[in-house]
């Protein structure tokens, strides 16, 4: 609030004033729109805006990994000293309290109108696809390590909906649904939790256990990173790697580590998005 440009609509001169005034006592650049319908749709467009972007790189993560390629090069590449490029990089999905909801809200003026939706839900159906390309990504390593989906331990890191700016919200978190995901294939008693945010009591009621960020690694057959925490660029990885129980499976939905870090330890198996 104190960083963002704030957009104001009011449904008369007074009232915008009022609301201006107060916006400017911690923000300095309030923006005015004639009506409460046009400062609706500017916060449903810019949600939707955004969630458009982040589906066309989880769409095209799932060509790089057919074809072989890793998706941030290329994507480091395309951006490189070409402004009007900006592509982003793939995630698990979409989620929050605002992007997941926003396209339906925009969806039902469409509808009203008698307006075609369909590439507002066309991208919905992108992003909301994530989780489950997860769990199969993480069933399938489970596979190739020869290990048993009945007995394996899976340690989940970042069930916040975002790790950047840092937040304990875990409303409509894409880490919340992928553990909705994976537990339809791993019972949920083998499933702990580390999140450097979140405390125990959320994480226990989703009906995991919450660890430290060592018991995380220790005795676990696989880890996988759900958010973009800062922290996690920080870590000792070799040391907490060697915790593991080889060969283990190291998933990074969010390419915090270089994976090569990764692929070079004996007895890991990397899985990342678009670059596997």
């Amino acid at each position: 609030l104190t960083t963002n440009s704030q957009i104001v609509g009011s449904f008369d001169k007074s009232s915008l004033e009022l609301t201006s005034r107060f916006f400017h006592s911690f923000t300095p650049t309030v923006i005015e729109v004639p009506t409460l319908e046009a400062a609706e749709l500017c916060k449903l467009m810019d949600n939707t805006f955004r969630d458009h972007l982040f589906s066309y790189s989880n769409q095209i993560a799932q060509l790089t990994e057919k074809l072989g390629l890793d998706l941030y090069e290329l994507i480091n590449a395309v951006n490189f000293g070409y402004s009007r490029n900006l592509i982003p990089k793939p995630s698990p999905g979409v989620g929050g309290p605002c992007l997941s909801k926003d396209p339906y809200i925009l969806k039902t003026v469409f509808d009203k109108y008698s307006l075609d939706s369909s590439l507002l839900m066309n991208v919905r159906d992108t992003n909301e696809i994530g989780p489950k390309l997860v769990a199969k990504k993480l069933v399938s390593l489970i596979h190739q390590a020869n290990k048993d989906l009945d007995k394996v331990s899976i340690a989940l890191v970042g069930l916040a909906f975002k790790g950047s700016p840092e937040t304990s919200d875990l409303r409509d978190s894409t880490g919340v649904w992928c553990l909705d995901e994976i537990k339809k294939h791993i019972p949920i008693e083998n499933i702990k939790a580390y999140d450097p945010v979140v405390n125990d009591e959320d994480l226990s009621a989703l009906g995991l256990t919450p660890v430290g960020l060592e018991k995380c690694f220790e005795n676990s057959d696989a880890v996988v990173i759900l958010n973009n925490h800062k922290s996690y660029s920080k870590w000792n990885l070799n040391d907490l790697l060697s915790k593991m129980n080889k060969p283990a499976i190291f998933i990074d939905t969010w390419h915090n580590i270089n994976p090569i870090i990764v692929k070079k330890e004996k007895g890991i198996l990397y899985g990342g998005l678009g670059n596997d």
